[in-house]
């Protein structure tokens, strides 16, 4: 059992946030740098107050924990990322995707997810539950995890979990690397995590000059998205250590070392904060900043005083009732948050067995997780509804022991769907037992459904027609040309394998040529790769033609990855394309705004293959860095 002080406690979460948003503010404008820099402190920094996810949406979970309680779940901040917090970047829109779509976490911060599924998104909001943990490593891990899960995955929220535990730790021991190696506790040995800080270690004992330890870690963890996990968490644990509990000196060389500045500038700031507390930092000239908010909450004020009071009233609740490592004496007379835990008799999960994920004509295996929390045994009826054309393969009797848990297995089936089949999909389940209903839903993704054409390519050189006896070798002046004819192919992207003004005749006769008939291909994800679309293994042009079929007209910017060239249609407009190869995002081009008419669209996309990879994909928003669209569906008459 732990004793700190409400003064001293108050004094290091006023610090924490003190830290944050100074360090943050000092980051903030270099945003995305890459470069190595070699700035001195200047106080203007600061003149400028500027909004921050990285404290956004903290103060937002604050208000999740004064409203839901102390036994929050990972639904609750979910529903509070989704309805209150607008801006919508990277891993935030494809989360929003997911929930719209009823995929809850952990799904929502695996699923589709490709690019930003190990970005810094997640551990840069830490500290909340840390101030609200004091001392509880484990506790504050714990509550880490329901947040991390929402829009990342793996290693993310290993970060996440990490800095939280540090954090909380911090308010009682105050030696950076004893912090570092106590949290280190909480990764999996055998994982990134635990080796790229291991390897930081390592590097800041042997070098003492930052510039030359940043290297190391670009060299084996740099990733080409400023945002990436790796080389920032690499960077902010680095100016930790070599920053040796110096604030301005920390932050500045978190700002000189580049990429997602306000993110590592604001994370060792907040963990120093804590250290040193509030009074401590305002000594060294640093004052009480306020926030500027984007998030759709209402606080008292917009000072960080007040902040960490209405969190300290949240970790005074938890110390009372979930943080049993910690008390906190001499404290004033407080509103205790809900602390009540609420429990359904009846708990259903859905246990996906793979990706949340169905396309068209198939029939997956998926299993309900029933978890009875009552004293009694359970006996009841399952009744699952499905879309139209869906059908469901259920064992509708259950029966359940008092306070166990069963897993049902079922099917879905889409192999009767007719017309159209819909991205966003709801399932049902009710349970019925004695005179108690409980209701259960959760979505699964419809694939896009595309006909494909090819693969095409040309032959790397041109011989003449000749008699088949004759050797055709003599047209070829070296052996690299022969054996470049034999072994490989040539994609070339402005070349018109097949009439692209006719994409909408192509569609409907189902055929380019009488020898070529498309395959029907589910794609589960925004992004593919073209291994996804054909078996041939070489170079290649692909056409991929799909009907999208919008329940009303909209206006929407189309995100488009690729790594290799590309061109886009809609309903017989070109609509963006690209003749090179580029290392694969999430959006390499956001197109200009196109219209989407209500009901059939019809969109080509012509893909090519040049070297062993290509990848792509496409994604419909609102506007740039917005809302994705998830209610699309695919036209799929025969």
């Amino acid at each position: 059992m732990r004793t700190i002080s409400y003064k001293n406690y108050f004094d290091k979460v006023f610090g924490c946030w003190l830290g944050k948003s100074i360090a943050g503010t000092i980051g903030a404008p270099f945003e995305g740098r890459k470069e190595l820099f070699d700035y001195k402190y200047d106080p203007r920094s600061l003149e400028e107050l500027l909004p921050n996810d990285d404290l956004d949406l903290q103060i937002v979970w604050l208000e999740v924990l004064e409203k839901k309680g102390i036994y929050f779940t990972s639904e609750d901040l979910a529903e509070a990322f989704y309805n209150q917090y607008p801006p919508a970047y990277g891993e935030y829109a494809l989360f929003k995707k997911n929930y719209m779509r009823g995929i809850m976490p952990p799904d929502s911060g695996k699923f589709n997810n490709r690019y930003y599924y190990n970005g810094m998104g997640c551990p840069i909001r830490s500290e909340i539950w840390a101030c609200v943990a004091p001392g509880n490593m484990e506790l504050a891990a714990e509550l880490a995890k329901l947040d991390g899960v929402l829009d990342h995955g793996e290693n993310s929220v290993e970060g996440e979990i990490f800095l939280a535990a540090l954090e909380a730790e911090a308010f009682f021991e105050h030696d950076i690397s004893v912090l570092i190696e106590k949290a280190m506790k909480f990764l999996n040995p055998e994982g990134h995590m635990y080796r790229l800080f291991s390897d930081v270690i390592g590097w800041c004992k042997k070098y003492s000059d930052y510039r030359v330890v940043r290297s190391l870690v670009l060299e084996n963890w740099g990733h080409a998205d400023c945002t990436n996990l790796y080389q920032n968490m690499g960077i902010t644990l680095l100016c930790l250590i070599l920053g040796k509990g110096d604030f301005t000196e920390t932050a500045m060389m978190a700002l000189n070392c580049g990429f997602d500045t306000d993110c590592t500038c604001a994370t060792a700031g907040s963990i120093l904060g804590i250290i040193n507390g509030a009074d401590k930092l305002k000594e060294q000239g640093f004052w009480d900043t306020g926030f500027i908010l984007e998030a759709l909450v209402e606080r008292r004020s917009n000072t960080l005083s007040d902040l960490a009071e209405d969190t300290c009233i949240a970790g005074l609740t938890m110390a009372k009732y979930r943080n049993r490592e910690t008390v906190i004496t001499q404290a004033p007379d407080f509103k205790e948050l809900p602390h009540k835990l609420v429990v359904s008799p009846l708990d259903m999960r859905v246990d996906y067995c793979g990706i949340p994920s169905i396309g068209v004509g198939e029939i997956k295996k998926l299993c309900l997780n029933i978890t009875n929390n009552t004293d009694k045994d359970i006996r009841g009826v399952l009744d699952m509804t499905v879309p139209e054309g869906w059908e469901a393969g259920l064992v509708s009797a259950f029966f359940v022991k008092a306070g166990d848990k069963i897993a049902v297995p079922f099917t879905l089936s889409t192999v009767n769907c007719k017309n159209r089949f819909d991205e966003c999909n709801k399932i049902n389940v009710t349970a019925e037992w004695s005179d108690t209903k409980t209701l259960y839903t959760f979505g699964i993704t419809g694939a896009s459904v595309w006909r494909v054409y090819g693969p095409f390519w040309n032959l790397s050189s041109a011989i003449p027609e000749i008699p088949y006896w004759e050797k055709y070798a003599k047209y070829f002046n070296h052996v690299d040309d022969l054996r470049e004819y034999h072994i490989s192919t040539v994609a070339d992207i402005n070349m018109e394998y097949i009439h692209e003004s006719d994409f909408e005749n192509i569609h409907k006769n189902k055929s380019v040529t009488c020898s070529m008939i498309p395959k029907k291909v589910n794609l589960y994800e925004d992004c593919f790769n073209v291994s996804d679309i054909t078996g041939y293994q070489g170079s290649c042009v692909m056409y991929m033609v799909r009907e999208l079929i919008s329940d009303e007209e909209k206006t929407a910017v189309i995100n488009v990855g690729y790594s290799a060239p590309y061109k886009l249609w809609l309903n017989g407009e070109y609509v963006a394309g690209s003749d090179k190869c580029s290392w694969w995002t999430a959006e390499n081009t956001h197109t200009d705004p196109v219209k989407l008419r209500k009901g059939r669209n019809l969109l080509a996309f012509k893909v090519a293959r040049i070297g062993e990879n290509g990848k792509f994909s496409l994604a419909f928003c609102d506007g740039l860095f917005t809302n994705h669209h998830y209610d699309y569906a695919s036209g799929i008459d025969e």
